[in-house]
């Protein structure tokens, strides 16, 4: 058994040779998308972080009759006819997706007593991303003949085509791959624009439903794409990329120490016999038959309460949505009610010292490192309900220094494009760079439908919804008001400390009127080692140095008011000073 452990992610990313039998690039992939963007890094690891927390407490596992079902959109994108496949070859990806997930695959047997219905399933979208009908397919020529691993497929002005909204459609792209490629995947917590999976057309799709699809054996029973699937919902390679040493974060898989090709059902390693049948590893297709109810633990984490899929669950974007417990029944409900609305601007103006780095809430799990003073982060969506409590985690990142930090946040709970006072949901203040908590009570008289919530975080003071100010920074959220969602409670608050109101550090100077000397003080901070200086009115500096000590000689100045400027490095703190 593989020991659940909180390590960071680094463990999952020791990228090895691939067996020949089957060829998937999500890992290869997931290295070269954190080179392009090193905070993809920190983002998986709260990721992470909060999925152990939710295994380990036991409360995200499957419930009974609580059936997901994901909207899908196929892009085919094709050189040659043979890989504009047909809607009938579509279909049967889709049908085997929900098939193998339900555990109503045909070839299901009982070797392992832990293969698990997961209780997700697949639909092809009939409701596009501007509300009108359509068959979940988009086709597209393309004169590229080989796609590499690197997402140029899915930008229309590289000759791909754009992803249709990730919240709320799981995106899939039928391409001519490089030789021997099979499919990647992404990863939760990586960019929207790329978010999906990559499957070449010979192997989407199941040769179980026609001898005449474009399939080639023994990779021609659509299990790739079940597999990269599982991808998408953060499970890892059933050997952990690594030997037996290394895990793939799931406790009910046996230890490996490599993948496994063909169907060597008797194949055992590190002491175990391997689990060549399940879809995480490299076997056959016709080998694969089962996810663990561990791994559907760690599925379903993702797309239940505070995960980082919550809104794809709660996508309404097929027929037959009604059936869905997490789904609304109107369109109303489920927040389609056009695009957000155009609110005032807030920034700040420096962030380059301190910003916004995770917000995590009621689906949203979002790390940055400074955005420039403003985010504009509606592609990812929160989904509440009136009248539930739903706690919000957030911090601070610093470059060196902390301080103190005022939190407020707003969510516009009457649609009309203001953040009014008494939709400030979260005050407070801190200059602690740990994860902060708060509880967010939506009112029962909320306006059910898409809104947004800001979230600011200026130095200093308390600042208003609509304020440009010095040092911070402002990130916007989409919120989800639905009659549908549950109460949630993220158990990332377990490492968390209650956001309070925390006095600013500000500057004071005695004895002031002084005569000789000045002693300094930053509330309770040392300040040694800044600098100062002492300005006279006409704005000129008589008198600078390092503050060596909290001591200043000011016997040599002249009578009169002057302005004391110390800075950190970072920040400059002023306050008046009288020299009699």
């Amino acid at each position: 058994m593989k020991k659940i452990t909180l390590t960071l992610l680094g463990l999952f990313f020791t990228t090895l040779g691939f067996a020949q039998e089957r060829s998937c690039a999500t890992m290869n992939h997931l290295e070269q998308q954190k080179e392009l963007d090193p905070t993809l890094q920190s983002r998986m690891d709260a990721l992470e972080s909060f999925t152990q927390l939710k295994v380990l407490s036991n409360k995200s596992s499957k419930v009974v009759n609580e059936i997901i079902t994901i909207p899908v959109v196929v892009h085919v994108i094709y050189n040659t006819n043979s890989q504009n496949i047909s809607d009938a070859q579509i279909q049967s990806q889709i049908t085997v997706l929900t098939e193998d997930f339900r555990r109503n695959n045909a070839d299901a047997d009982n070797t392992w007593s832990q293969a698990a219905d997961t209780q997700i399933e697949f639909a092809l979208a009939t409701i596009d991303p501007n509300g009108n009908a359509t068959t979940g397919i988009t086709r597209t020529f393309s004169s590229t003949t080989a796609w590499e691993a690197n997402d140029s497929m899915k930008f229309s002005s590289n000759g791909g085509t754009s992803a249709w909204d990730s919240s709320e459609y799981l995106n899939m792209w039928v391409c001519p791959l490089e030789s021997g490629l099979l499919g990647y995947a992404q990863f939760p917590g990586g960019s929207a624009s790329t978010d999906g999976v990559v499957i070449a057309p010979q192997y989407f799709g199941s040769s179980d439903y026609s001898n005449n699809f474009y399939l080639s054996s023994p990779f021609d029973k659509g299990r790739t794409t079940t597999h990269e699937v599982g991808h998408f919902l953060n499970l890892r390679h059933i050997w952990g990329d690594g030997g037996c040493g290394v895990d793939d974060f799931v406790s009910d898989t046996p230890t490996s120490d490599a993948s496994n090709g063909g169907c060597v059902e008797s194949h055992t390693s590190c002491g175990t016999l391997d689990m060549v049948q399940n879809y995480m590893d490299y076997s056959d297709d016709s080998c694969m038959n089962l996810f663990t109810a561990g791994q559907t633990t760690r599925m379903r984490t993702v797309l239940e309460a505070g995960g980082s899929r919550r809104s794809l669950a709660l996508s309404d974007k097929f027929d037959g949505s009604e059936e869905t417990p997490d789904d609304n029944d109107s369109g109303e409900e489920s927040g389609e009610t056009g695009d957000l609305l155009a609110y005032c601007d807030s920034n700040g103006g420096d962030s380059s010292f301190e910003w916004i780095d995770f917000v995590s809430f009621a689906g949203i799990s979002n790390s940055t490192t400074s955005n420039g003073g403003y985010a504009d982060f509606t592609s990812q969506s929160a989904t509440v309900s009136p009248g539930s409590t739903n706690q919000i985690v957030i911090s601070a990142g610093f470059a060196s220094t902390s301080y103190t930090e005022f939190w407020a946040i707003w969510i516009d709970y009457n649609q009309n494009g203001t953040f009014e006072n008494s939709e400030k949901v979260v005050s407070g203040s801190s200059s602690s760079s740990e994860n902060l908590s708060a509880s967010i009570t939506i009112p029962s008289t909320a306006t059910l439908g898409s809104t947004t919530m800001r979230v600011s975080m200026k130095y200093d003071s308390a600042q208003t919804a609509c304020e440009s100010f010095s040092y911070g920074e402002v990130e916007d959220y989409a919120i989800n008001i639905t009659n549908s969602a549950r109460t949630t409670s993220d158990l990332m608050t377990a490492n968390t400390i209650e956001l309070g109101n925390e006095t600013a550090i500000s500057l004071s100077v005695y004895p002031n009127p002084s005569v000789n000397s000045i002693e300094i003080k930053l509330n309770s901070r040392e300040v040694s080692n800044a600098n100062y200086k002492i300005i006279n009115i006409a704005g000129q500096s008589i008198k600078a140095g390092a503050l060596s000590t909290e001591t200043i000689d000011v016997s040599n100045i002249s009578s009169g008011l002057y302005i004391l400027e110390v800075n950190d490095g970072q920040k400059i703190l002023r306050t008046k000073l009288i020299k009699n």
